[in-house]
């Protein structure tokens, strides 16, 4: 995704303080945080990690016979 500064020639240091195209892209992208985050995968176990080494700590050390 090309970001609306890409090539811009009026770009100079602090110019996306008052450049109208940078707020545009910046709201635009809020809008779009804010829809991902309505809508994103919810994982039913969050402590996926700890969950798997807890689960094969047994194997990987020889466990219980």
């Amino acid at each position: 995704m090309k970001r609306e500064c890409y090539q811009c020639p009026d770009r100079h240091p602090g110019c996306h303080a008052d450049c109208p195209r940078h707020a545009a892209g910046r709201a635009d992208n809020e809008r779009r945080k804010a829809y991902d985050r309505q809508f994103r995968y919810i994982d039913s176990m969050p402590q996926t990690k700890t969950a798997q080494s807890k689960t094969r700590a047994p194997r990987r050390t020889g466990g219980a016979k």
